[in-house]
């Protein structure tokens, strides 16, 4: 050591010292020095905490040969070298700590003082990148939701009505609805050439309709005058030689039986195809009106002996006093009756029960056919009454618009209620003619 003033650390045995030494000088500061001051003090750990609450940071101070020496310490010790006399390196993610080392008075290693302090900027930046992620995040969930409702306004929702209203046109068959979607975007100009076409499809239905009606109506009367002679021919002989079975004596019965089934066939077809008929000519040609006082519930019982009804069905006529007679055309109501009588028998194949009701609604006189059979589908009560439509293997489907053709001709009207599966009811009502 030389010099005026000298100041520093030394390695001791005991551990290391703070010192500092001053040269002997006279009051004027002149030599030559009679000797040298020596002030020094133990480095201790009292000294190190003191350090840590001037500075307000977490200090260790380790020697360097200590064998306690932490990893993080040792690690700055491979670090500081005489060219970096100072190494940071973070603990963890709240901590960063820095790392110098002390020399001697002689310029040799003696201890590394450490100190932790917490990372605000770190810390800060963390908390600003995770903003701007949230934010970006955020923002990006807000235009994505802004999209889909612009693509679900603009694109799906009318493509999910265009498919909703295509699909409710196909099940209910009823190519006279049209598609309700306006606008000027492909999705519109789809929707206008689907109305195009189902307007030309029922043109081309009604044209068809018309063609096989005017066809009806020309075949009609010849029809009537060539074949109704004939099968009404038929009927009586089948009743003839059935009758006379029914003379034969008892030991020929046996014999007779199976014929006389074969006779009833031959009546019941024969009845069915002069029902046809008379469908064919009320149908095609005007009908004239001749209104006479009738008994409706002979007219019912007439109707019912002529028309078969199977055992497991159960008939019921449910008779009003007081309105049994009214002025009408008993052939048109007769015929009329017959249609809804032998639809209600053919909705019961496995039985049930038929009931008709005569009764009195306000000015009007009203015949219900009421039947427990399969029922009528929903979309097909709307059809019923037109021309030929029908459900049925059997028939053209002019029964029913016959029907209504002939009770409004009478100024009354015929209408329906039906539930599948638990059967339908047919009213007509006539009015009250003096």
């Amino acid at each position: 050591m030389s010099g005026e003033k000298t100041q520093g650390f030394i390695s001791l045995p005991e551990g290391l010292m703070i010192f500092s030494s001053k040269q002997i000088l006279t009051s004027k500061r002149e030599g030559p020095a009679q000797g040298i001051l020596l002030f020094g003090r133990y480095f201790e750990s009292t000294d190190v905490r003191r350090l840590a609450q001037i500075l307000n940071l977490t200090t260790s101070l380790y020697d360097v040969e200590d064998p306690k020496m932490p990893s993080d310490f040792q690690k700055a010790k491979t670090h500081l070298t005489d060219e970096v006399s100072i190494f940071v390196s973070p603990i963890n993610l709240d901590t960063v700590a820095g790392y110098t080392m002390l020399k001697d008075v002689y310029g040799n290693d003696v201890a590394i003082l450490g100190i932790n302090e917490a990372r605000l900027i770190y810390r800060e930046g963390q908390s600003n990148i995770l903003y701007l992620i949230l934010s970006t995040t955020s923002s990006c969930v807000l235009i994505s939701l802004a999209t889909i409702l612009i693509i679900e306004r603009g694109v799906l929702h009318p493509l999910s009505k265009f498919s909703e209203e295509v699909n409710k046109i196909s099940e209910s068959k009823d190519i006279s609805q049209r598609l309700k979607i306006s606008g000027d975007d492909e999705l519109a100009e789809s929707a206008k050439a689907v109305n195009t076409m189902l307007n030309e499809l029922e043109q081309a239905q009604k044209r068809i309709q018309t063609e096989r009606i005017s066809a009806i109506s020309l075949a009609t009367t010849i029809i009537a005058h060539d074949l109704r002679n004939p099968l009404q021919s038929i009927m009586n002989f089948a009743y003839l030689a059935r009758e006379d079975c029914n003379s034969l004596p008892k030991k020929y019965q046996d014999f007779v039986a199976e014929h006389k089934q074969r006779l009833e066939a031959i009546e019941k077809q024969v009845k069915y195809m002069d029902k046809a008929l008379l469908d064919l000519l009320y149908y095609g040609t005007s009908t004239d009106i001749q209104l006479v006082l009738t008994d409706l519930y002979k007219l019912i019982d007439d109707v019912l002996k002529t028309t078969y009804v199977p055992s497991d069905i159960e008939v019921s006529i449910e008779r009003q006093t007081g309105i049994s007679n009214v002025k009408t055309d008993p052939l048109i109501v007769k015929h009329v009756l017959m249609n809804l009588i032998t639809n209600a028998i053919d909705a019961m194949p496995n039985g049930g029960r038929l009931a008709i009701k005569v009764f009195k609604e306000a000015d009007k006189i009203c015949v219900s056919v009421e039947d427990t059979g399969v029922g009528i589908p929903k979309e097909n009560l709307e059809k019923i009454f037109t021309p030929l439509f029908t459900t049925k293997s059997k028939g053209k489907g002019l029964g029913l618009s016959v029907s209504k053709k002939l009770v409004e001709q009478l100024g009354g009207t015929i209408s329906v209620e039906s539930r599948e599966g638990i059967g339908t009811t047919f009213t007509i009502r006539l009015p009250i003619k003096e």
